[in-house]
């Protein structure tokens, strides 16, 4: 009788121990007990979600986990029946983000939350410059404003505030003036771009267009903080203009003054003083005449001509006691001389012109020249009569205190030889624009050293002044005036207005 009852509290153990243990179902399958319905439409920061949940009676948000991995999680907002809803974090930066909804221990299969893409409505400015900004408006952009990036062409701006609906950048940290489309990036994979020629100005940037009459090859020259410029080829009437002007960078005003007696382009042109001198150069053929312009009584009267033989482009500049004019073309009854290297001086004093030793370089017209620190500087130029080569890829500065020449370091090879923009700021000298070796429009400015007698990129242009514009200094700005943008010698020009400040 005992055994039998020692065999039956057996049996009770090992069928009880059997019980437990089919009560006790694996891990797997209780972490599967989950199901959320997929979701189908793509959302975006902050916005609410229905998570739709197969069959199971949710007590309470504090219940329920929504777990993005990477220590990222949240609680809903609020629960239902079988529905559980959240926003949207504002941490997520992908474009599909895969998800799980934990309860108690049970977990859910995984499931993809895809957020919207950037859209771009409008964009209030076509540039950005600094000290200014661009705002753009459309949808789905990132309220985090360090998750966003905005690009034009290859040239990152700041971002200085975002809404979903708005970003406003500026460009205070760009190296280089760059052009292209528009580029946001809100997220990894999430991007949008608008087409067009976005400009993003760095050290040349656009002020309001000259007023007068597009055109090229004008001249200018500074006086007394004023830039005095005029003359040129209209693009209008493929004439010579005779109008002249003055501008007041402290007013940011322009105001049209006496005409010059001739109407002429591509110009010689010098101050001495408070004085302006003009050669008549390509405007009228074969004729050797200058003029002086008085800045303080706005009046115009001739001076003495010139004595040699006339040169088209001839390269000039100013000591601020005499002018010097160098080189050119030799024309005469309709017969082009070829180049030469003479070299005059004109002094206002005895209004007399004396040849100096010629320019020991080979004979040029067209030059890039500028002055600084007491010389005179003449960059490449037309070839010597012609030649398989048509520019010429040297450097020279002339002391003025000794008039004497000195040969510098070859500039780069894309350094402008012809036709291009100069003028000195702050012990250096800025070049841009003009024509290479092989005849194409170069579209950088280069910064040039003396102290090292060195070169670097510094700009680069985006706009129709490469060619034949007008330029001067003043007060540590540079300006650049008018001009073309590819070489077109008939009815060609602009009106553009640009100041550089490094």
């Amino acid at each position: 009788m005992k055994k039998i009852l020692n065999l039956s509290l057996f049996l009770v153990i090992i069928m009880s121990a059997c019980s437990k243990q089919q009560s006790v179902q694996p891990k797997d399958t209780l972490m599967n007990r989950v199901k959320i319905e997929r979701l189908n439409s793509a959302y975006t920061w902050g916005q609410e979600v229905k998570l739709t949940i197969d069959s199971l009676n949710v007590r309470g948000p504090g219940d329920v986990t929504i777990d993005f991995g990477s220590g990222l999680t949240l609680h809903p907002t609020r629960t239902d029946t079988n529905s559980v809803y959240f926003n949207v974090p504002y941490t997520l930066v992908n474009n599909t983000n895969i998800f799980n909804v934990i309860i108690g221990e049970l977990k859910s299969n995984d499931d993809y939350l895809t957020l919207m893409q950037p859209h771009v409505s409008a964009v209030n400015s076509s540039s950005v410059q600094p000290g200014r900004t661009m705002t753009i408006t459309g949808q789905y952009f990132n309220p985090v404003l360090a998750n966003n990036q905005v690009q034009i062409n290859t040239t990152f701006v700041t971002v200085v505030s975002a809404t979903p609906t708005q970003l406003v950048v500026k460009a205070d940290n760009s190296i280089i003036s760059d052009q292209g489309n528009l580029t946001i990036i809100t997220g990894n994979g999430l991007q949008t771009m608008a087409y067009g020629n976005y400009t993003v100005y760095r050290y040349l940037t656009p002020r309001s267009d000259f007023p007068g009459p597009a055109r090229f090859g004008a001249t200018a020259v500074t006086i007394n903080g004023n830039i005095y410029f005029g003359l040129g080829k209209s693009k209008t009437t493929n004439l010579g203009l005779d109008d002249w002007w003055k501008y007041d960078p402290n007013a940011d005003k322009w105001t049209q003054i006496a005409n010059c007696p001739m109407a002429t382009f591509i110009a010689s042109s010098f101050s001495i003083g408070s004085k302006v001198y003009v050669g008549v150069s390509a405007g009228l053929m074969y004729y050797n005449a200058f003029f002086c312009y008085d800045t303080v009584t706005d009046t115009w009267k001739p001076v003495a001509s010139f004595p040699g033989k006339y040169a088209l482009f001839p390269m000039s500049f100013s000591s601020g006691q005499y002018g010097y004019l160098v080189g050119g073309t030799q024309v005469s009854s309709g017969s082009n001389g070829g180049n030469t290297n003479d070299v005059w001086r004109y002094d206002p004093a005895s209004d007399s012109w004396q040849q100096l030793a010629p320019f020991p370089g080979l004979a040029r017209d067209e030059a890039i020249v500028f002055t600084l620190n007491n010389k005179g500087y003449v960059i490449g130029g037309g070839a010597a009569n012609g030649g398989s080569n048509p520019y010429q890829a040297d450097a020279w500065s002339f002391d003025f205190a000794t008039e004497t020449w000195r040969q510098l370091a070859a500039p780069p090879q894309n350094v402008p030889r012809s036709e291009g923009f100069a003028f000195s700021l702050q012990n250096k000298a800025y070049v841009g624009g003009g024509k290479i070796k092989d005849g194409n429009v170069e579209p950088y400015v280069y910064e040039y050293d003396p102290m090292t007698d060195t070169w670097s990129i510094k700009e680069k242009i985006f706009d129709p002044i490469n060619l034949f514009s007008a330029a001067a200094s003043v007060n540590g700005t540079g300006y650049v005036i008018t001009g073309e943008g590819y070489f077109n010698f008939d009815f060609a020009g602009s009106q553009r207005f640009f100041q550089f400040k490094p």
